[in-house]
């Protein structure tokens, strides 16, 4: 590996980073004619690039916010200074000829749906969710009663037919719909739940 580098202080401490990593380092402001290296560290502010194909792969580095220079087109990566030494050593320890890993995905956040507070008293007939009331009928407590009583699972039409006793064959539809007026103004929105073939069910 060569540091193309007019800074030895800069160009000494990248040979230390390197060199009890097994790597030969080479730090020098100019080049040699016949200088060769698998990985040239070039100092955009004070050298010039060599040829390119002398090196399998060239990493720039400058003070200055953005490189115009034609040297910075060769470049694998470009790092501005002052910049972390784990950048640079992970772009010059990945074979030439090597992707980079893919960063491991992220696990998207499981959020469960906060149950709310729903109370059913006798008295008064009365439903209430989360600082909300409604004054239910007779017919509209029973229901609420058996999905409460099921909460978050399905209750079919026949078992709220039980609990309606004889009418007509739309009164669970009726009723419901007539609940749902009375409760959709709750917070979050709509309690009773249509479940399509299968019946109705309160979150």
């Amino acid at each position: 590996m060569v540091v193309l580098s007019e800074d030895t202080v800069f160009g000494r401490m990248l040979e230390l980073e390197f060199a009890h990593r097994g790597l030969t380092v080479q730090v020098s402001p100019t080049l040699a004619e016949g200088d060769r290296a698998d990985v040239l560290i070039l100092d955009l502010d004070s050298a010039l690039a060599p040829p390119a194909e002398k090196y399998r792969k060239m990493v720039g580095f400058s003070r200055r916010p953005a490189i115009s220079a034609k040297d910075a087109r060769s470049c694998s990566m470009i790092l501005r200074r002052p910049f972390r030494m784990s950048l640079l050593r992970r772009e010059v320890l990945l074979p030439a000829d090597a992707t980079p890993p893919p960063e491991p995905e992220k696990p998207l956040p499981v959020v469960f749906p906060r149950r709310r507070e729903v109370i059913l008293t006798d008295k008064g007939r009365r439903l209430t969710c989360e600082g909300k009331t409604a004054v239910l009928s007779k017919q509209e407590f029973r229901i609420m009663r058996l999905l409460l009583q099921k909460r978050g699972q399905v209750v079919t039409r026949e078992e709220l037919l039980e609990v309606i006793g004889p009418g007509s064959d739309n009164r669970v539809e009726v009723y419901i719909c007539y609940l749902r007026r009375k409760t959709d103004r709750f917070p979050a929105g709509r309690l009773i739940r249509t479940v399509h073939k299968k019946g109705y069910r309160v979150e």
